[in-house]
């Protein structure tokens, strides 16, 4: 999944940049450019496209929906999913944290429950109460809308836009908004 990321246009962008300022006939100069900028390019990947971007990494509010509790309940209960946890560079930037989803999917799994609320039972706790799509007040939510920054669902969103990295398939925008915003965006 991390290979989808990374054809993502700002990746690529600043390596086809380095290229260019470089001279051609020199690869050893390409190659040095390149890994002292390697840092920055994999810490600016790693910031504006993995962690803003649901789909490998989720921030709190996509794992809540992605596990199927309410984003308050998963706060009461995120002790049972601390081994998915994700706590390398930027992992509490501007006090958010960050989740793996293959953990999140390996501890549902593991204790084969079919979603966090089944899970939470399991674990003893009780009163949790399912996510639910920001638009409709009802149906399950299960992705991310990026611009309302809350839990949505597959029907009342739209998903893989062109501006969206790839393998980021948790990322969705709401219809609503996508229909107001597109024809001044040119979509």
């Amino acid at each position: 999944m991390f290979q989808q990321y990374a054809t993502s246009y700002s990746v690529m962008a600043e390596v086809l940049k380095i290229r260019e300022l470089t001279d051609k006939e020199d690869p050893i100069e390409f190659e040095r450019i390149i890994r002292s900028r390697l840092s920055y390019i994999i810490g600016f990947w790693l910031y504006n496209v993995i962690l803003k971007y649901p789909g490998i990494m989720l921030n709190e509010t996509a794992a809540a929906s992605y596990v199927n509790i309410e984003n308050d309940c998963f706060k009461e209960v995120e002790d049972l999913f601390i081994a998915a946890k994700y706590s390398g560079p930027f992992s509490n930037t501007n006090n958010h944290s960050y989740w793996w989803r293959y953990k999140l999917d390996d501890i549902l799994i593991d204790n084969d429950c079919e979603d966090g609320i089944e899970y939470a039972r399991q674990q003893g706790k009780e009163g949790i109460k399912p996510s639910i799509c920001c638009v409709s007040r009802e149906s399950p939510a299960g992705f991310y809308c990026l611009f309302r920054k809350s839990p949505i669902s597959l029907e009342h969103s739209v998903g893989g836009l062109s501006w969206m990295p790839n393998g980021a398939d948790l990322s969705r925008v709401s219809i609503d908004l996508y229909d107001e915003v597109a024809p001044f965006l040119g979509f």
